[in-house]
């Protein structure tokens, strides 16, 4: 039988295809991220954020104490991001058909004396 060097059994082969050795090298790929793209998984229950997934250069990476705090003024947009999108998903989805279609039509139409709905870029 053949003996795996210790190399074989360090190396692991990462979504990229580019072979990682050991923690150092996972944590250094993380820190050089240049694009940070935010993953939100949502209970179909309450449209609760359930767990964010960042995503950088091909490769999943499950956030952790260490990445939050090493990486924490890179991914902070990102967080913000997703929170104020978890906000409008929620209250789109508390509001009713009727005031959904009074969002929709509002900017757009407005009531007049007679009753007739003018378009208001027209009306400039």
């Amino acid at each position: 039988m053949k003996k795996n060097s210790e190399n074989a059994v360090d190396t692991k082969q990462n979504a990229d295809g580019t072979e990682q050795k050991n923690k150092r090298e996972k944590f250094d790929a993380v820190r050089g991220w240049k694009h940070c793209v935010l993953i939100r998984k949502l209970t179909a229950a309450n449209s609760a954020l359930v767990r964010l997934t960042y995503v950088a250069n091909g490769s999943v990476v499950k956030r952790s104490l260490t990445l939050r705090y090493a990486n924490n003024d890179r991914h902070k947009r990102c967080l913000i991001v997703s929170k104020i999108a978890l906000v409008r998903l929620t209250y789109v989805a508390n509001m009713n058909n009727e005031e959904k279609k009074k969002r929709k039509q509002w900017p757009l139409v407005e009531q007049i004396a007679d009753g007739m709905k003018q378009n208001k870029k027209r009306q400039k």
